[in-house]
């Protein structure tokens, strides 16, 4: 993939590319619902015949129950905020000793839950890297993402809707390159960066490549970088090729950086 960070607010047909991207995170997000109730069908259609088979045994004691228990109603709150599921977010539990029986009939009940869950899984990865990579740049402003209303931006003194074409061109540049990186880059690919340092703050360019790894790692690609700001190369001038006449300065070269 190449990825022409000149490019910056690019149009698919006449509708900007940002409200573009915010209608494709909205439409994973309908998918993965789907996809989730579809698995939940499946499973509970089994679940009587399954509890029958296991009978009263169990794997799991009660403090492991108790512990995934508490995982997944953390998880499914987090998906909660970002698409509703429908699903029954609590399990009141007895405070004594669960029984052989009841052990086994919520081994059951977790696996089928982590299931369910597990379809979020990639897509809110990427949306919890998304919203913190972002909103750590913005100033005075947020990003979150909902299955309803995509992505969205409001202003932190007064909490009241930005729309996505009023923010700035660098602004609106990053959201597309972080977005372009984490959905629609496939896992084993080589992504070819070309100045991501146009329209980018000074701060945001010294943070750019860490920010890379990270996306890069969650998503599983490689990427090179072709630049000509000190700033973007910041503190991986070890891994930095000159392209250039052996002659000229090489910034952070001389410092044995």
């Amino acid at each position: 993939m190449d990825l022409d960070a000149k490019t910056g607010r690019k149009e698919r047909g006449t509708r900007p590319t940002i409200e573009a991207y915010s209608e494709i995170i909205r439409r994973q997000l309908e998918a993965d619902l789907s996809n989730s109730s579809r698995v939940g069908q499946q499973l509970d259609s089994t679940f009587p015949s399954r509890m029958l088979e296991a009978g009263e045994r169990s794997r799991l004691s009660q403090e492991e129950i108790r512990d995934r228990l508490e995982d997944q109603r953390k998880r499914r709150a987090r998906i909660e905020q970002i698409t509703p599921l429908g699903l029954n977010a609590f399990i009141p539990l007895p405070d004594g000793d669960l029984t052989n029986a009841q052990r086994s009939v919520l081994e059951l009940y977790l696996g089928d839950a982590e299931d369910k869950l597990n379809v979020f899984a990639p897509t809110v990865a990427k949306i919890n890297m998304l919203e913190e990579t972002v909103n750590a740049r913005l100033l005075g402003k947020r990003l979150t993402i909902s299955a309803g209303e995509g992505i969205v931006i409001r202003r932190d003194r007064d909490d009241e809707r930005i729309p996505l074409t009023a923010l700035s061109s660098g602004e609106q540049h990053e959201i597309i390159m972080i977005f372009d990186l984490l959905f629609n880059v496939k896992r084993g690919g080589l992504v070819l960066i070309d100045e991501p340092e146009i329209s980018l703050h000074i701060v945001w360019q010294q943070q750019f490549i860490a920010d890379v790894l990270k996306i890069a790692q969650l998503v599983g690609f490689q990427f090179v970088i072709a630049t000509h700001s000190p700033q973007i190369i910041d503190g991986f001038w070890p891994q930095a090729q000159r392209l250039g006449p052996p002659t000229a300065p090489f910034e952070g070269a001389a410092d044995g950086q």
